[in-house]
């Protein structure tokens, strides 16, 4: 960069040369007719044309001397032509690798846009996604305990609730069983009954006796039936109802706390991957924003020396813990001036240091287009020299246009708009190209 700055100067320096030459060479041509055509000034024009040509020599000596130095930057260019080759190679290999890693990037960029939506569709949009998080986690908690103490309820409602349809099932078959051997009883004793009718009537008439006045024993057995029985049927009225919709209702909150079981899991999921892909953000974030801030503060020193003619320039972070939240201070020395602060500085000292800020950016990444309105303004001859130099350089890669009234800037103008009033309230534009 350096030399191509230094072999830009020589070549200025030689067309200027030239130029004074060319000059030189039109004034001897003058002075050669005047001494044609007036004898007497003929001393007078040798005298001075002898001054010019020694000018003359020395001129040209210059040149072949800058000439000589132009072969030998040329030479220097050629190898670090070929140094910028393989520098170029190097940065076509970083590129790829930057450009896989920038997939990557990408990649999960999509990943945490996902993340992002499911958590605003599991959170209903919240705007305070981490009050409305915690407030679900919350209410998903306390439900979990109600469900908790619900379930432990049911559990305990299901197991009296089997017990007693176990008992109830065990008193229906022992009444089913006892059902059947009183129906087996009863169907006995109306034999019995039918053979007794038959014994009665065969003692009537055979014997002419009613036995009915006759005292017959019961036996126990049939009387203890008979209470068993009863017995039975009073503990089946006294049980009442089942509550056969018991078990719907334990079938549907148990669906709803794994519902609401799995939602919690799920919001807890995506919060733990959002916060996994914030910090990953951030770690990369803090490394690229390192590295972008380090380039600059080199880069805004390098360019405030060459503008100022040397001192020196630092870029400051006001917090060095956390430079996502941190601010920068712009710490400057002039040549000739102690260290200070930017706020300190004259006008032009401000503008020319900003300026030095703004083309260190511009070296780092060229923009298409700049815009600077009479930035030249508050800068002294010397300035605005180093100010139209650093434009011209950058030029290269970057469409300037400025809007100025110093001449000095509008030397390194490609093309010149001027505007004027030759009559009150009516503009006009000139236009002068210089390539």
């Amino acid at each position: 960069g350096r030399l191509e700055k230094k072999l830009e100067f020589i070549r200025l320096d030689i067309q200027e040369l030239k130029r004074e030459m060319e000059a030189l060479e039109e004034n001897i041509s003058t002075k050669k007719s005047e001494v044609a055509s007036a004898e007497e000034e003929k001393r007078s024009a040798e005298s001075e044309l002898g001054v010019l040509q020694e000018e003359l020599a020395l001129r040209r000596s210059e040149i072949d001397s800058k000439r000589h130095l132009l072969t030998d930057l040329k030479v220097e260019m050629n190898g670090y032509a070929e140094k910028l080759s393989s520098v170029m190679r190097e940065k076509e290999a970083l590129q790829r690798e930057i450009a896989g890693l920038r997939k990557k990037e990408t990649a999960l960029g999509e990943e945490i846009q996902q993340n992002l939506v499911a958590v605003r569709q599991k959170t209903d949009g919240s705007a305070g996604l981490e009050e409305r998080l915690k407030g679900a986690v919350s209410a998903a908690e306390t439900l979990r305990q109600r469900v908790s103490e619900k379930r432990e309820v049911l559990r305990s409602d299901r197991e009296g609730m089997l017990e007693d349809e176990e008992a109830l099932k065990r008193e229906r078959l022992e009444i089913e069983r006892l059902g059947r051997e009183a129906h087996e009883k009863e169907v006995i004793k109306a034999e019995l009954l039918l053979k007794i009718s038959g014994l009665v009537e065969g003692i009537r008439e055979k014997y002419q006796t009613e036995i009915a006045d006759t005292d017959i024993d019961v036996p126990e057995s049939v009387e203890e039936d008979r209470l068993r029985v009863a017995e039975l049927k009073e503990k089946i009225q006294a049980m009442g109802h089942v509550n056969l919709g018991s078990l719907d209702e334990y079938r549907e909150l148990k669906e709803r706390h794994e519902f609401l079981t799995g939602q919690h899991e799920d919001i807890v999921q995506s919060i733990n991957e959002l916060q996994e892909a914030i910090a990953r953000i951030n770690r990369t974030t803090r490394r690229r924003l390192r590295e972008a801030f380090d380039m600059l503060n080199r880069k805004f020193g390098e360019v405030f020396r060459l503008l100022f003619g040397g001192g020196s320039a630092e870029l400051r972070l006001t917090d060095e813990a956390d430079i996502l939240e941190s601010g920068i201070d712009i710490i400057v020395q002039p040549p000739g001036k102690r260290l200070q602060n930017l706020n300190l500085l004259s006008g032009g000292e401000k503008a020319l240091a900003a300026l030095s800020l703004l083309f260190a950016g511009f070296l780092l990444k060229p923009t298409p287009l700049c815009i600077l309105d009479e930035a030249d303004a508050p800068l002294d001859e010397n300035n605005t020299e180093r100010f139209k130099a650093m434009i011209k350089d950058l030029s290269v890669n970057i469409q300037f246009i400025v809007i100025t009234h110093n001449r000095i800037t509008m030397e390194a103008a490609d093309y010149l708009y001027g505007i004027t009033m030759e009559e009150p309230g009516v503009s006009k534009v000139l236009s002068m190209e210089f390539v």
